[in-house]
């Protein structure tokens, strides 16, 4: 391929991810919550499955943001009716953050709904594309993993 073609190539596949990030997929359900409030929400109830305590530190390191970003974001989940905070016994410096039964509600029918949307794109898509779409998604994780240029 001629670096022409590359570009050619680069252009479509840049246009192909905006649309993928504008149409985002994974949280498509309306919601009065911003997407990264419902990632955030989607973490903790991750970690909160696998019986962790979760710390505001905890969601800043995995989500690779300051902890006024976490707190801005608690702090709109709470007032929404959807995170708690407790003061933790043992430190009582420390805050623990659990879900609230609206926010369970709430992303299990996300998760559902994701499911649902997940195994339509399998059956549109058929067996041989859905296996080579496995196939090149697993190749650029490869190449990501192998080109640390592409994290931040």
């Amino acid at each position: 391929m001629t670096n022409t073609e590359i570009e050619s190539k680069a252009k479509q596949l840049e246009e192909i991810f905006r649309l993928l990030r504008k149409k985002r997929p994974i949280l498509s359900e309306p919601s009065e919550l911003k997407p990264a409030q419902m990632y955030l929400l989607w973490l903790l109830f991750k970690m909160s499955q696998k019986n962790q305590i979760v710390k505001p530190s905890d969601l800043s390191k995995k989500l690779n943001i300051s902890m006024a970003g976490v707190t801005h974001h608690i702090d709109a989940l709470e007032k929404a009716g959807f995170v708690k905070r407790t003061v933790r016994e043992e430190n009582r410096r420390e805050i623990e953050l659990s879900l609230t039964e609206k926010a369970k509600v709430q992303i299990l029918e996300i998760k559902k709904k994701y499911w649902h949307n997940l195994c339509m794109l399998v059956k549109y898509l058929g067996e041989d594309d859905s296996d080579r779409l496995v196939q090149i998604f697993s190749k650029i994780i490869e190449f990501m993993d192998q080109n640390k240029s592409w994290e931040k």
